[in-house]
């Protein structure tokens, strides 16, 4: 295994990706624990992410290593980049939206859902989205006041929704928010 650590190390130096990831699948191979696979696995999404630009391959590899392990914080931060990808996103949330919510990274998971706000023109899928969000914000993340502001935001999307407009005199009679209460409502009349 020392011999294929020295190889990496040279096809690393001279850029030789192909054979670099190849010599990680040897090693992966080879490798006897979880963790040395974990981090080859890592290690490959790395260089198809971010040397060959092949993010398919890389969504992949750091599937594998969160299958393995589904704390492993790089793979799952790689992950969550490469939803910043209008063409990987929907696979890369997916992959890694239960492992934010597991590990219990709440905010992380707030960013991810809001981002998928970004492009969106239709207006019930975004009142959906700020929902989901607001529950984060308020069950979750314990922050009743961010819950409010993405209900108001969602309200502006669809204002006839009669269980939304329930749940934001909710939480403003919680925070004695009366006055952004009569702002939001006078806003949707």
């Amino acid at each position: 295994l020392s011999g294929l650590t020295s190889l990496a190390v040279l096809f690393e130096r001279q850029g030789m990706w192909p054979e670099l990831l190849e010599n990680l699948a040897q090693q992966q191979a080879l490798a006897t624990t979880s963790a040395e696979r974990v981090k080859l696995l890592q290690r490959s999404g790395e260089i198809l992410e971010k040397r060959q630009g092949d993010l398919d391959d890389a969504l992949t590899r750091y599937a594998e290593a969160v299958e393995i392990d589904p704390t492993h914080a790089p793979s799952i931060d790689a992950l969550i980049r490469i939803t910043r990808s209008a063409e990987h996103r929907s696979r890369a949330v997916e992959l890694v939206e239960p492992l934010l919510r597991a590990q219990g990274r709440f905010d992380d998971l707030v960013q991810l859902i809001e981002a998928g706000l970004v492009g969106s023109e239709d207006g019930f899928a975004r009142r959906a989205v700020l929902q989901r969000v607001a529950e984060l914000h308020e069950h979750s993340r314990g922050k009743p006041a961010d819950a409010f502001l993405a209900l108001c935001r969602a309200l502006a999307e669809d204002p006839s929704d009669e269980a939304l407009v329930a749940d934001v005199e909710r939480l403003a009679r919680q925070l004695g928010r009366y006055d952004a209460l009569a702002g939001v409502l006078s806003a949707e009349a």
